[in-house]
């Protein structure tokens, strides 16, 4: 299921840098040593194929493109892709292009309508593991010549990170979307509660959480791998961390702002808030409580662009546990311009009166969810995804992909779209 999701805005919005986002990979399967970079646009021949950057040679890589596209014409667009061996390329989550096999060089061509001026998320990956040949990208409407892109129609994404939910089990659906996590190089990764399976225990973390992302969690120091100079995980708690009435081993273990169980940060234009939506939380977990009154003072003192709140028990939702109405807190009153959750262990996202709300519990499992409650607009039970989260210092892209990288939903929002109150 694809969901198409395009934002209209005005002439005057100034965005970052022109071109395309690259990650290039040093082998033919997304691993490895990467590269990152902004592409004016796709094209890969030659010279810049054998050596397309500093440390990755021809032949032996991979490479996504990703960013925003803004059309000047209402029109069918024809995206065509001169190519060696394998391509895939979405545009606003829809699937234009996929042959994903070795070969000779082939040329393919998919067709889209898109409404002028309005921006729509792209991503191209290209693999290349037996032949010289390369890529180049070019587009064109009805009865004209194909061309590339123009690189002022293109917008990179600054920044990239993941976000992922109920995922500490041991079982087969975390290692495949830790190993999607990982592959997207993201610059930080935020949990919505449920780490540590089944009962929040200290012998029990660091092979849920620290065998898959070690390399994320500040002053690390357990048994897999070394700790990054930065923190770069920032987890919400869930019932499962409070298995035992306690959250000790999670304090233990994290080095986080504030108390480590309620706390914000900032990431570029986000202002991060991230809540403890248990009723175990000694500062209460409504919104008149102790964290309550926190969070008001909190996001009344934010100059983001972007308020972000995060938290386990999803405010609204159709699946097994269904909406938890002491965390329907009046988000959209007070600035926030998403909230993600988990909880459920499904895939969903909701529009109430006019707030975007995501359910993101399958990273662990999943369970089956039903028909839709009001303002659900999309909804999936397959196990081990997990959200890409893209923005442009303006405007914010939210994916939904599964382990073997289909894009279930895509969501583009910008932030003078929503209203301050």
């Amino acid at each position: 299921m694809h969901i198409v999701a395009a934002v209209e805005h005005l002439e005057s919005r100034t965005f970052f840098a022109s071109g395309l986002s690259a990650t290039y990979y040093d082998t033919p399967d997304f691993a490895g040593h990467s590269v990152n970079r902004v592409d004016p646009n796709v094209a890969l021949s030659g010279t810049n194929h054998k050596r397309p950057a500093p440390g990755i040679k021809g032949n032996t890589y991979s490479v996504r493109w990703t960013g925003l596209l803004r059309p000047a014409a209402t029109n069918t667009y024809t995206f065509n892709i001169r190519h060696s061996e394998g391509v895939r390329m979405w545009v606003g989550g829809q699937r234009v292009i996929d042959n994903w096999k070795p070969q000779a060089p082939v040329s393919d061509a998919g067709s889209i309508k898109l409404t002028a001026k309005r921006f729509y998320d792209i991503r191209i990956e290209y693999f290349d593991k037996l032949r010289d040949g390369g890529i180049s990208l070019t587009w064109n409407t009805p009865g004209a010549a194909p061309a590339f892109i123009p690189t002022d129609k293109l917008t990179a994404y600054d920044q990239r990170f993941a976000v992922i939910g109920d995922f500490g089990f041991k079982g087969a659906a975390e290692p495949k979307m830790a190993r999607l996590v990982q592959s997207w190089r993201p610059e930080f990764i935020v949990t919505v509660g449920d780490n540590n399976y089944p009962d929040g225990e200290a012998f029990t973390i660091d092979d849920r959480i620290g065998q898959y992302f070690y390399n994320y969690i500040g002053n690390y120091q357990g048994k897999y791998g070394k700790a990054p100079k930065v923190n770069g995980f920032f987890p919400a708690l869930g019932n499962h961390d409070w298995g035992h009435d306690t959250v000790q081993p999670h304090v233990d273990y994290f080095t986080l702002p504030g108390n480590e169980r309620y706390y914000d940060f900032v990431k570029g234009p986000i202002h991060f808030f991230i809540l403890d939506s248990d009723k175990h939380e000694p500062d209460g977990s409504n919104f008149s409580s102790k964290q309550g009154k926190w969070f008001q003072k909190a996001i009344a003192a934010s100059t983001s662009p972007f308020n972000i709140v995060a938290f386990h028990h999803a405010a609204y939702s159709s699946g097994e546990h269904g909406s938890s109405a002491y965390m329907q807190w009046p988000f959209k009153k007070l600035g926030v311009d998403l909230v993600l959750s988990g909880h459920d262990h499904d895939y969903e996202r909701l529009n109430i009166d006019g707030l975007t709300y995501f359910v993101d519990g399958a990273g662990g499992g999943t369970r089956k969810i039903g028909s839709g409650i009001k303002g659900s607009i999309v909804r999936n039970d397959a196990p081990g995804g997990a959200l890409l989260v893209q923005n442009t210092g303006s405007m914010i892209t939210l994916q939904y992909q599964l382990p073997d990288g289909t894009i279930i939903d895509t969501f583009t929002t910008d932030s003078a779209a929503t209203s301050r109150t």
